[in-house]
C-alpha cells in the first residue's frame, strides 16, 4: 500500500497548486473577518457555521453529498451547541450557497 507521497510532493510544487494555496491564504483574513462581522447572536452562528461548511466543501472540491454526513457528524459531536442544533443544511441548499453565494 502507498500513501502517495512523491506524487504529493510533485503536486506541491506545480504552478497551479501554488496559486490555488496563494488564493486561499489570500481570503483568509476575509474569511476571518467576514465570520466575526456576523457572528454576534445565536442566529448568526447558524450562518456563520453555513458559510464555513460551504467553504470547505467547495475549498477541498468534496461532493455535496457529504454535507449531509457532516452536519449528522457536528450534531454527534456537539449534541448541545444551540448552533449545530439550529443547523439546517442539506446538499441543495449548499449548492445554492456555493452557486450563488451568500445573501441577506
Amino acid at each position: 500500500m502507498s500513501n502517495h507521497l512523491k506524487q504529493l510532493k510533485a503536486h506541491s510544487k506545480t504552478s497551479g497548486h501554488v496559486a490555488s494555496v496563494k488564493a486561499y491564504k489570500d481570503g483568509e483574513g476575509e474569511r476571518i473577518r467576514m465570520a466575526n462581522y456576523i457572528a454576534n447572536d445565536a442566529g448568526k452562528k447558524i450562518v456563520v457555521m453555513e458559510m464555513i461548511l460551504c467553504s470547505f466543501i467547495a475549498d477541498n472540491n468534496l461532493p455535496l453529498s457529504l454535507m449531509d454526513a457532516l452536519v449528522d457528524m457536528l450534531r454527534v459531536l456537539f449534541p448541545k451547541d444551540p448552533s449545530v442544533i439550529g443547523l439546517r443544511m442539506a446538499k441543495q441548499k449548499a449548492s445554492n450557497i456555493i452557486r450563488n453565494g451568500m445573501h441577506s
